[in-house]
């Protein structure tokens, strides 16, 4: 398989904004690059998948012809076509919507995101289900209710084809909570978690990964105490019962994970930053097993 790059916004020229993939054989060698610009040249990527012939599906956003920006998912052949796009936007043609995530498990595509002008709170977590071709076999949006706004920032998906989507709820614009959503292979809700933010802060979730047994685990940040910030990782039973809930705020009480993995003994790592109060912010990483914490911290202060 060739390995595809992660990609952003590529300017070809100054009136144009467009994806750019560059795609690569396993020994380095360049197989192709390729551009998807949109109707209005204005498209933008934040993830990427490598599909099983070759190709990729890019996640991202695209401006339309009636200037509405939507959620855009984009797939590229082994020869760098365009072999379909989709847009999926809320009702408000004004708002701005957008991809975070993509994931290819099984032969379908899930994308999660965000789309705007849904409710009277502004925006829901967004979450399909697509097949290879680019039929759409569902899409949701998750609202918590009562005036609340909801982003999905990241994306799992298990063997039997069930879905996780973490990211934050914000309940009074300034206050967010930690939020996890469970859904079935089909679409439907199973179950969410949030943990209400303690202070008038912004709380979420910025990573997920499942491990051999489909368990989700979580890295993100949220405030532990007035003016303290955490790195924090939870862990949930796939019946959506937490299991574990850890905070590491570093050695100046500030710090926040971005990135999580989990290897094949059920070791968790976790890699983000944190303040140290000589340097200012470093690069961290952590490491959870069953009973110990393992911390270090690394990098110029800047």
């Amino acid at each position: 398989l060739p390995v595809v790059n992660t990609m952003h916004p590529s300017s070809i020229d100054s009136a144009i904004n467009s994806v750019r993939v560059h795609a690569f054989s396993p020994g380095g060698q360049a197989l192709w690059n390729a551009d998807y610009a949109g109707p209005e040249n204005a498209a933008s990527a934040v993830a990427i998948v490598a599909d099983e012939l070759g190709g990729a599906v890019v996640a991202g956003t695209i401006t339309t012809k009636d200037r509405a920006i939507e959620l855009l998912v984009v797939r590229f052949t082994a020869v760098g076509a365009v072999a379909w796009h989709r847009g999926f936007g809320g009702s408000d043609g004004g708002s701005i919507d957008d991809a975070s995530d993509i994931v290819l498990q099984g032969g379908e595509i899930y994308v999660a995101g965000t789309l705007n002008g849904q409710t009277e709170a502004g925006s829901d977590g967004f979450l399909a289900r697509l097949g290879m071709d680019g039929s759409v076999a569902w899409h949701v949006l998750f609202d918590a209710g009562s005036g609340s706004a909801e982003r999905f920032r990241a994306l799992a998906v298990d063997a039997a084809g069930g879905a996780y989507a973490v990211g934050e709820s914000t309940m009074d614009g300034e206050r967010s909570d930690t939020l996890i959503a469970a859904f079935s292979p089909q679409g439907a809700l199973r179950w969410s978690h949030r943990t209400p933010a303690a202070f008038a802060t912004q709380n979420r979730y910025w990573d997920i990964e499942l491990d051999a047994a489909g368990k989700p685990h979580v890295a993100g940040a949220a405030s532990v105490a007035s003016g303290s910030t955490a790195a924090i990782y939870d862990s949930f039973a796939t019946d959506g019962r937490l299991l574990r809930h850890e905070a590491y705020t570093g050695p100046a009480g500030e710090a926040q994970a971005r990135a999580l993995g989990v290897d094949s003994g059920g070791n968790v790592y976790l890699a983000g930053t944190f303040s140290a109060a000589s340097t200012g912010f470093d690069a961290m990483t952590l490491r959870y097993d069953q009973d110990q914490l393992f911390s270090d911290g690394f990098g110029a202060g800047h």
